[in-house]
């Protein structure tokens, strides 16, 4: 390397190595290493890696290295790597575990180490391999996802990993016993679906081969059955994944027991509902009365015209004995019509109450006919109107 640091360590064939043995050195040992100045930027740049990634790493030179592509897998590592390089300016070592973006669609785990840059401000060296050589990611991070299991069975939540190539299925106990399977038994697609309701079995299955074909997220609530016919309900999110030819590769889930949130959600709903029913069936009420009361004050409006104009003609005019006695037979029922609406008002507040009580009888509608007859007649005669009333009884 053209760094100084690493010159450093450059001696005659006598005993250590020559540039080109450091560099053999580096290569052989790391997946990737370099140098960086304070503020970031790539001084120099090689590894194996970068043959996976098929990439030139020396095109970096000069580039913010935690900017750069390979580090863009996601928001936080980026974030994390920045941060690390500004720990090594200060003097700091740091090592971190990341992901490298190989290509759009791989990525590479490797443990990065950043050595601190010397007091006289020279640069910030970094070496890097895959945390895969040492194991799987899985036995690398043994510890923490011992934590993490620990502490999702705590939450009650389920976990479970599908191998779709191989149509295997990997879950936590709580999982297991989410569906009533032993423990540390074999969690299948058989024995899943057969804990779940028959009614949910069609879409929730729907559901599933949707992700797999397409590699999707997915989110659905269910109802599990268990052999004591309790139902609990299930909350499931997940997301399946895709080989690099488009084929189903993998699938995860969390799942978590959520009856008593449902539960009362529906009884909610139920209380809503009700609220609603309520709230309508007031409303209709005030709908009634206010067309109660329009139809009594408008019958109370004409026996009132009838008193009124019969008043007047027997007043002002000079009539036979036949129209007089009509006139205040017309004047004695209008009243008795009145009376009778002024009772009906106030029975309107025994509608509000609901205690108004009913009763049907027989009606003569001759004399319904003939008081609207008389009661409209004065108003008629005094606009010259021809008003007449006929009947056979």
């Amino acid at each position: 390397m053209d760094s100084p640091g690493l010159q450093s360590t450059e001696i005659n064939s006598t005993g250590v190595f020559d540039r080109a043995e450091t560099r053999m050195l580096f290569h052989n040992a790391f997946d990737l290493y370099g140098s960086l100045d304070r503020q970031g930027q790539v001084v120099e740049l090689d590894g194996s890696i970068f043959e996976k990634a098929s990439a030139d790493p020396s095109l970096l030179k000069g580039q913010i290295f935690s900017e750069t592509v390979f580090w863009q897998s996601s928001e936080n590592t980026a974030k994390m790597l920045q941060a690390a390089i500004a720990d090594a300016a200060t003097g700091r070592r740091s090592k971190l575990l990341l992901d490298f973006r190989a290509s759009s669609d791989h990525k590479i785990v490797v443990e990065l180490t950043l050595l601190p840059a010397p007091s006289d401000g020279g640069n910030i060296y970094f070496f890097a391999q895959q945390a895969t050589d040492r194991g799987s990611r899985v036995e690398y991070y043994k510890e923490e996802i011992e934590e993490l299991l620990f502490a999702a069975e705590n939450a009650d939540i389920g976990l479970w990993f599908w191998d779709l190539a191989n149509n295997k299925i990997y879950s936590t106990p709580k999982c297991n016993e989410m569906f009533e399977v032993p423990a540390y038994d074999k969690l299948t697609y058989d024995r899943f679906m057969q804990a779940v309701h028959p009614s949910d079995r069609e879409r929730i299955a729907a559901s599933l081969q949707k992700a797999h074909l397409n590699g999707t997220r997915y989110s659905e609530e269910y109802r599990v059955v268990h052999s004591d016919g309790r139902v609990e309900w299930i909350a499931a999110e997940g997301k399946s994944f895709l080989d690099a030819e488009g084929k189903p590769e993998k699938m995860t889930s969390v799942v978590r027991r959520f009856t008593e949130e449902k539960l009362a959600a529906e009884e909610l709903s139920l209380v809503y509902d009700r609220e609603r029913r309520a709230r309508d069936e007031a409303v209709e009420a005030n709908r009634a009365k206010d067309l109660f009361l329009a139809f009594v004050s408008h019958e109370l409006r004409s026996p009132l015209n009838a008193i009124l104009g019969w008043s007047k003609i027997l007043l002002t005019k000079e009539v036979d004995a036949e129209t007089h006695r009509n006139a205040l037979e017309t004047i004695e029922r209008s009243a008795r019509v009145q009376t009778k609406l002024i009772n009906d008002l106030v029975d309107s507040a025994r509608v509000a109450s609901g205690k108004i009580r009913l009763e049907f009888r027989p009606t003569n509608l001759y004399e319904v006919v003939k008081v609207s007859f008389n009661a409209q007649k004065p108003s008629a005669e005094s606009r010259n109107l021809t008003y007449e009333f006929t009947s056979d009884s």
